[in-house]
């Protein structure tokens, strides 16, 4: 490469200043600066950068692929919840006392549910938590068997809702924290997120899944048979 100080000698180091020099000389110069630095300069970089990049396959091809700049898939559904168009987590709160018992009822309503068995009384952790999803299923359940009270436990947007249904109809709201306190202390620690389900299973609480019966008659039978022989069930 030609060294700066050879670039139009005559015109950059005259004694004259720049106001002195025509428009043809000072284009002249900057057009012999161009040439140089666009010719020399930049050939020496491309070179650099085949080099740099001539064994990664990875900048080869595509140095910016567009799959670095994918969203997470999980991230709608995390939007959701946080907006409150999805719950983070949903209960079904009822007196029954055997968790089959309630996965069963589940079942028969066509309800996805984790049935889990508390001391205060079973709960269905809800799989469909999209919408008034929640509500309905309380709804439901409340209205297969008359004068079963079911209470729905809803956490929408770090919101947590209480609501008592009968006969299908929701017949007051109850403040989370009086709820909470006369049930056992997991269902609130799963309603805020300090507990999971994974964890119920470690902490030896007894889970049943409604779909551990794979039909509708099955559920059926089962709970016939509980209340032929009541206490036959329990664990």
């Amino acid at each position: 490469m030609m060294a700066r100080d050879d670039v139009n000698k005559d015109s950059l180091n005259s004694d004259n200043s720049s106001e002195d020099l025509s428009d043809d000389q000072v284009n002249a110069a900057f057009a012999d600066l161009e040439k140089q630095f666009g010719d020399d300069f930049g050939s020496q970089l491309d070179d650099n950068l085949v080099d740099k990049y001539a064994n990664d396959s990875s900048q080869s091809n595509n140095p910016l692929d567009p799959s670095d700049f994918s969203i997470d898939p999980h991230f709608d559904e995390e939007l959701a919840g946080i907006i409150g168009d999805k719950a983070k987590i949903a209960l079904l709160i009822t007196e029954v006392r055997d968790a089959r018992f309630l996965a069963a009822l589940c079942k028969v309503l066509d309800i996805d549910a984790l049935a889990v068995g508390f001391s205060s009384g079973a709960c269905a952790i809800l799989r469909d938590v999209s919408g008034q999803a929640p509500e309905e299923a309380a709804h439901d359940m409340s209205d297969l068997v008359f004068g079963m009270s079911v209470i729905s436990c809803v956490n929408r947007a770090d919101k947590i809702s209480a609501n008592l249904w009968v006969n299908g109809k929701t017949q007051e709201e109850i403040t989370p924290p009086i709820l909470f306190a006369s049930l056992d202390g997991t269902v609130e620690d799963l309603m805020i997120g300090l507990q999971t389900v994974p964890d119920l299973d470690i902490a030896g609480y007894t889970t049943v899944e409604s779909n551990s019966f794979t039909t509708t008659q099955e559920a059926l039978k089962f709970i016939r048979s509980l209340m032929t022989n009541p206490g036959e069930s329990d664990e």
